[in-house]
C-alpha cells in the first residue's frame, strides 16, 4: 500500500509527530510510506521517502517565522500537492491539511476556545491562528473518508461541533512503545544521582510544554504540604513557577530539567505522575508513566482518564491543592508498590503495533469502499 503522511514538523517533540513517526515507522514495515513535512532531519529513516512541502517561504524571514503564514501556507500547499491521486491512502495527523483520505484527530480547538472563555481569557476568541485552525478543522473533517478519534471524548466533540455523521468517525487509542517505557532500577540510580536526589525520598514527576494548561501551578500550591520533591520536565518558560515556588519557600523541592532526550529514564527516577491539566484529548505522556510503572493522578479530562482504575494505578483529582495532597498522603509506601504494578498492567495492551494494524484495517477499508464506487 502507498501511504502519504502530512504534518508541519515531523521532528517535533510534541505528542502528536512523536505519534505519527510511530506509526510512520510500523507502517513501512510492509508499505510504501511517504512522509511530507517541513522538517524532518532528526528522524529520517532509510525505509521511509521524506519530502518538504514548504521550500522557499525560508527566504522570506516573516513568513517563515510567523505561526499564522506558516499554517496557511502549509494547508494550502500540501492541499496543492495532493490534487492528483498518488497515493492509495493520504492521512493527515491532526487535520493540517485541506485534502485527504483520513484525519487522526488529536484536538478539537473550538473546544479550546470554549473553555478559555469560560476561564476569561478571551484573546483566544480573536487568535487569527486559532481561527486559522478552527476553519481548517471544519474543512477537513467534512472532507475526509473517514475521522480517527483518540478517545471516545474527542469523538463526542466532533460531533457536538462539527454535526459529523456519526458512522464516518471511529475510536483507536494511540499507542505507546511498552518496551521503551517500562522501569530500570539502573536509570533510576542514575537519573537520582545526576539530580542529587536520595534514593529513599518520594520524587513526584510532571511532563508538558504548556505549564499553564496542565496545572503546574497547583502541584507547586502542594508542595508546602508534603515531604517529596518535584521533577518539572518540559520546554516551557519555567520564571513564573520559579516565584511561585519562592514565595512558597519550595524552591528547594523543584527541580526544572527543560526538556530532556531520554524522558523514560526520568520516569524511571520518579514514583508518581502528576497531571491536573485544564484540557487534554489523550494524554500519551500519562500512558508513557504508566507504562514505566508510575501511579498516574490526572483530572477528569480526555480519553486517557478512562485508564485510571482509582486507587489500583492511579487517581482521578482535582485542580487545587487540597485534592492533590489527599491523594497523594493516602499512597502509602505499600500502597505504592502495589499501584506500581498496576499501572504498567494497565497499559498492556495500548502498543503502538496493535494501533498501527487498526489503523491499517481503516486504511484497507476505506480502499475497498473506493473500489466499490468506480465499478
Amino acid at each position: 500500500m502507498k501511504i502519504a503522511l502530512i504534518i508541519t514538523d515531523y521532528d517535533s517533540e510534541a505528542g502528536i509527530p512523536k505519534f505519527t513517526r510511530k506509526l510512520a515507522e510500523s507502517f513501512s514495515k510492509k508499505n510504501d510510506v511517504h512522509v511530507f513535512s517541513n522538517s524532518f532531519s532528526k528522524y529520517k529513516n532509510d525505509k521511509i521517502k521524506f519530502k518538504r512541502i514548504l521550500k522557499h517561504t525560508g527566504r522570506i524571514p516573516f513568513f517563515s517565522n510567523h505561526v499564522f503564514f506558516k499554517t496557511l501556507f502549509f494547508a494550502i500547499s500540501s492541499t496543492i500537492h495532493f490534487r492528483k491521486k498518488d497515493f492509495d491512502i493520504i492521512l493527515s495527523p491532526a487535520g493540517q491539511t485541506l485534502r485527504c483520505d483520513i484525519v487522526s484527530a488529536h484536538g478539537c480547538y473550538r473546544v479550546w476556545r470554549d473553555i478559555q472563555k469560560k476561564e476569561g481569557k478571551l484573546k483566544h476568541q480573536f487568535d487569527p491562528v486559532g481561527l486559522l485552525v478552527n476553519e481548517l478543522e471544519r474543512q477537513i473533517y467534512n472532507n475526509s473518508k473517514k475521522i480517527i478519534a483518540i478517545s471516545n471524548w474527542m469523538k463526542n466533540e466532533i460531533l457536538e461541533y462539527y454535526h459529523i455523521d456519526k458512522d464516518k468517525i471511529l475510536v483507536i487509542n494511540p499507542g505507546i512503545d511498552i518496551h521503551k517505557y517500562r522501569f530500570n532500577i539502573e536509570k533510576r540510580r542514575a537519573i537520582r544521582k545526576k539530580l542529587n536526589l536520595k534514593a529513599n525520598e518520594l520524587v513526584l514527576v510532571f511532563s508538558g510544554r504548556e505549564f499553564e494548561r496542565k496545572g503546574v501551578r497547583y502541584i507547586i500550591d502542594a508542595l508546602p504540604f508534603l515531604n517529596c520533591k518535584l521533577l518539572v520536565i518540559g520546554k516551557a518558560d519555567p520564571y513564573l513557577y520559579k516565584e511561585q515556588a519562592a514565595r512558597l519557600g519550595v524552591s528547594n523541592k523543584i527541580i526544572f530539567t527543560g526538556f530532556v532526550d531520554k524522558i523514560e529514564d526520568y520516569y524511571s527516577a520518579g514514583d508518581i505522575f502528576l497531571l491536573p491539566s485544564l484540557h487534554e484529548e489523550f494524554s500519551l505522556v500519562s500512558l508513557e508513566a504508566l507504562s514505566s510503572s508510575l501511579p498516574v493522578l490526572i483530572t477528569d479530562v480526555g480519553g486517557a482518564r478512562d485508564v485510571i482504575e482509582n486507587g489500583r494505578n492511579g487517581f482521578i483529582i482535582r485542580r487545587n491543592k487540597k485534592d492533590i495532597v489527599t491523594k497523594i498522603r493516602s499512597i502509602t509506601p505499600d500502597k505504592l508498590n502495589k499501584m506500581r504494578k498496576e499501572a504498567r498492567r494497565s497499559v498492556l495492551a495500548y502498543s503502538f503495533d496493535e494501533a498501527a494494524k487498526k489503523y491499517l484495517e481503516v486504511f484497507e477499508e476505506v480502499l475497498i469502499n473506493e473500489n466499490k464506487k468506480q465499478k
